[in-house]
């Protein structure tokens, strides 16, 4: 299997299992290398690496809303460039990151 498979599966694997790492969400060495590496494969020449990729990064912000701050800048960055110039199937993905992001905003403010 192609590099871009194993990688798309991995996104796909980490997105799955996501509910199950609230322990290394917690823990900023784990969360940093698990925001690395999804970040870094949302650059894949590989667009089904691409959309797996932001669709971990929506559900991390579904789920760990409050552990993202320290990466707004790059996916600010990542996200706007695809949003303007990718695939269009990737670019959903990364308006549903900020789709995702306006909804957990709302909640907050609801409670």
């Amino acid at each position: 299997e192609r590099p871009d498979g194993i990688r798309c599966a991995a996104a796909n694997a980490l997105r799955n299992s996501l509910l199950f790492t609230r322990k290394n969400m917690e823990t900023p060495a784990e969360r940093n290398m698990i925001m690395q590496t999804i970040c870094e494969a949302t650059q894949s020449k590989d667009t089904q690496t691409r959309t797996a990729a932001y669709e971990c990064i929506v559900q991390i912000a579904f789920q760990y809303y409050n552990k993202l701050q320290d990466y707004m800048q790059t996916i600010f960055k990542l996200t706007f460039d695809t949003i303007r110039t990718d695939d269009e199937a990737v670019a959903l993905q990364a308006i549903e990151f900020w789709s995702t992001l306006c909804e957990e905003e709302q909640e907050l403010l609801d409670e």
